[in-house]
């Protein structure tokens, strides 16, 4: 799921959507009338894909790798125009036995995460099909075409991992989660942008929460971890973890709550997160959208980069 911001229409309205590119459509929500749409598209579109990534960066939602059912992996990137409702083709996917492929553009993955940082993405981890990653490259999409550039952080890396979360908060990304096929993870780690170091954060004391195929959202001080799996099952539980006080809580909300999940999407927008898809192990997936309320909280507070680190 990507948000972006208001678009411009021939209208007088300018309406918010969120966006959620499955198989070979693009499906668009309009959250103001919870309306959804299937918007022509055109121009080169990717192949039906699964386990890729979606980044909004102003009215353009960047792709980048993924797989599909016969383990075929990318490292592609397309972009698909909010506007104009047009994809592109950026960088074509290149062959892992490319003898110049480790050196100029990360090994074709999925399960990986992206984040967007000051007009760059951060592509972290993933799985190529033969081995667990733990690489770090940043993706320039202010140049034609975009380029790409391997980060070697200093300090401690986190272990190569998938289905893990990546969440931007000012200057650091919170690493979060994922499984590497042996262990089901619950550390943290901060990447900070400006110093290009990893740092794992101690938690000094309380429960520490596995998931894997979850979503991380930050509101305020507390990342909102939502469903996904301890490597056992499937819940949906919601839980926060205080990025001040370095402590996690389990949260009783009010409502039905969505259906047990995991491999869903999620987004804060207007107030409120909104929860879309997902599958568990009885449905092979979910087409519901629901929404956490948080109305006037005291979870809409500001977080500061010292606070973290």
């Amino acid at each position: 799921m990507a948000v972006l911001p208001k678009p411009l229409t021939q209208s007088s309205s300018l309406i918010p959507v969120i966006l959620k590119y499955q198989v070979w459509r693009i499906w668009e929500l309009i959250v103001d009338t919870s309306f959804w749409r299937i918007p022509k598209v055109t121009g080169t579109i990717p192949p039906p894909l699964r386990a890729h990534t979606t980044t909004a960066h102003r009215h353009k939602i960047y792709l980048f790798g993924g797989g599909t059912g016969n383990e075929s992996y990318y490292n592609h990137v397309y972009s698909f125009s909010a506007l104009t409702y047009r994809w592109a083709c950026l960088i074509p996917s290149s062959h892992p036995s490319d003898p110049h492929n480790n050196i100029k553009f990360p090994v074709p993955r999925r399960a990986h995460t992206s984040a967007l940082h000051d007009g760059s993405l951060y592509i972290f981890g993933g799985g190529s099909g033969t081995s667990g990653l733990n690489d770090l490259w940043k993706l320039d999409v202010s140049t034609h075409p975009p380029k790409w550039t391997q980060l070697f952080p200093t300090g401690r890396k986190p272990e190569a991992r998938v289905y893990h979360t990546a969440t931007v908060v000012r200057d650091i990304m919170i690493i979060y989660g994922g499984l590497d096929g042996k262990q089901c993870f619950s550390n943290i780690f901060l990447y900070n942008f400006s110093a290009n170091t990893f740092t794992e954060l101690v938690v000094p004391a309380g429960p520490r929460l596995i998931r894997i195929a979850h979503t991380t959202t930050v509101v305020g001080s507390q990342l909102f971890v939502f469903g996904g799996s301890d490597g056992r099952a499937f819940n949906n539980e919601v839980w926060t973890f205080d990025l001040l006080g370095k402590t996690w809580a389990v949260r009783g909300c009010a409502g039905s709550p969505p259906a047990r999940r995991g491999y869903h999407t999620a987004a804060f927008f207007d107030g409120r997160m909104w929860v879309f898809g997902g599958m568990d192990t009885v449905r092979e997936g979910f087409s519901d959208v629901n929404v956490l309320e948080f109305g006037g909280s005291g979870y809409l507070g500001s977080v500061y980069v010292e606070h973290i680190r």
